[in-house]
């Protein structure tokens, strides 16, 4: 996959060598079913409504005609829930959106959470993508912030933070969700980041934790020769924020950022 931060792109995900040679995991993959079946949302926060505050008298109200509706039905939520942190980033979501309508692994949701941005991102994904879920911040919360938010509102299993200034290879969530399947103990994958400009170039293959006490992402200005492709760099410690999953599970678990 390829993803930009004007700076950045991702390849293939960590922890796997080669790139996947199917769209979807396997079938019968035990780890994907199970992950498709818990068709739950889990509600961090619940509303209660207290009745003795919202009482009233018929004469309050105007009668209307009445109407009948479809019964609801409850849909399948989504492996991936695509959360896509945006501040007046306009100028990047139609190369990002484009490159998502090109994945060849469909089961996934975008969320764009918009923080409090004041260019025309939210009217421009409302005009040319509909089926994108926005969250609205009334308030500039921060990256940080903004990502618990639309964690908390996402439907997906798995959530993938992507940066808004990305690029996606078309195979890109299909080889996520292959590695994610077969390492049902990895809490997150990342992907491998290339600079926008010059692709030959790293930004990030994952996350290591210095001497100092400082994450590094490693490889970082290096050449992509895919010295950190093979089983041996397999495991980080953790994933860049700008395209990387996590089991939802795990982190609501965790509180989040």
């Amino acid at each position: 996959m390829v993803m930009s931060n004007q700076e950045t792109s991702s390849r293939r995900p960590q922890m796997q060598s080669t790139a996947a040679t199917t769209d979807q995991p396997t079938p019968g993959d035990q780890t994907y079913d199970t992950l498709r079946e818990e068709n739950r949302v889990v509600m961090r926060h619940q509303i209660a409504l207290n009745i003795e505050n919202f009482r009233a008298t018929t004469d309050e109200f105007t009668p209307h005609p009445q109407r009948t509706y479809a019964p609801l039905r409850p849909a399948p939520a989504p492996f991936f829930s695509i959360i896509i942190p945006n501040y007046n980033g306009r100028r990047f979501l139609p190369t990002l959106f484009k490159a998502l309508q090109q994945q060849t692994f469909t089961d996934f949701e975008v969320i764009l959470a918009d923080d409090a941005g004041t260019d025309d991102s939210v009217a421009f994904i409302e005009e040319h993508y509909p089926d994108t879920r926005i969250i609205i911040n009334r308030h500039n919360l921060g990256f940080v912030r903004t990502c618990n938010l639309a964690v908390d509102a996402a439907h997906g299993r798995v959530v993938v933070l992507l940066n808004n200034d990305t690029e996606p290879e078309p195979t890109w969530l299909a080889e996520l969700a292959q590695v994610i399947c077969a390492n049902p103990d990895a809490a997150v994958v990342s992907s491998k980041l290339l600079l926008f400009n010059d692709r030959t170039k790293l930004h990030t293959t994952g996350d290591t934790m210095g001497t100092d006490g400082i994450p590094h992402n490693r490889g970082v200005w290096e050449t992509d020769r895919g010295q950190y492709d093979d089983a041996a760099h397999a495991e980080i410690f953790s994933g860049s924020g700008g395209g990387s999953a996590f089991r939802r599970d795990l982190w609501q678990a965790l509180g989040g950022f």
